[in-house]
């Protein structure tokens, strides 16, 4: 197969992933998704989805900025688990303007961090989302992605 086509099978899997969240983008209110997201289509989901309550991300390459981007446009979110998310660093969190942070009525975030970086994104999940308790699953990462 040439690198043309491969490339057109990645593009026509993007406009199915689209056309689906597209359908759903009144009604999704729980989503978890593996390791086959993209930022693009994380975007594409807070663009499209404003109502998901719930969210579980679990990827190798995923970046903060995707999930902040999620963190502001998802007004309804409630719990978002990134414990899954490889190289999850909190940058999501820290470098968000309070004025676009749209998931202010979050109560749970689920992560993977320790140390000085937990704690700095409780401090300013603390002014983002007061509300919002924080649970540890340090393990969850490497259940789904084990080192080779």
């Amino acid at each position: 197969m040439s690198d043309s086509a491969d490339n057109m099978g990645a593009v026509a899997g993007s406009a199915e992933f689209e056309r689906l969240f597209f359908s759903m983008r009144h009604t999704l209110r729980r989503l978890n998704l593996g390791d086959y997201i993209y930022d693009d289509l994380i975007v594409y989901i807070g663009e499209m989805c404003r109502n998901i309550e719930v969210l579980e991300l679990n990827s190798r390459t995923l970046s903060d900025a995707a999930v902040a981007h999620m963190l502001n446009r998802a007004e309804h979110l409630k719990v978002i688990d990134v414990s899954g998310l490889v190289d999850f660093t909190g940058l999501a969190l820290t470098d968000v303007h309070e004025n676009n942070f749209g998931a202010k009525g979050l109560e749970w975030l689920v992560l993977n961090m320790q140390g000085h970086e937990l704690i700095v994104v409780k401090e300013r999940l603390a002014e983002l989302a007061p509300n919002c308790k924080v649970r540890l699953e340090p393990l969850k990462a490497k259940k789904y992605f084990p080192v080779e």
